[in-house]
């Protein structure tokens, strides 16, 4: 989540993530990727879909990240 909004903020801006995920196969070697798609990026909010595969692309995990943008500290 943390690529995600530093991608899409404003240097003044952070975030915090509440996000849902699920696991579905183990990978025991080898690379996996992750892909992140947003789907809304607000002034406020900003909704992503995740999904990590593995190098045979096999689904390892899918997520659906909400992240609430606030102030930087």
């Amino acid at each position: 989540e943390t690529a995600c909004a530093s991608v899409a903020l404003p240097v003044d801006e952070d975030s915090v993530a509440i996000a849902m995920f699920r696991m579905v196969r183990s990978v025991r070697s080898g690379l996996v990727t992750g892909v992140a798609r947003a789907v809304h990026v607000g002034r406020r909010t900003q909704v992503w879909e995740i999904r990590i595969a593995d190098d045979a692309d096999k689904t390892v995990c899918v997520s659906r990240l909400t992240m609430a943008v606030i102030d930087a500290v």
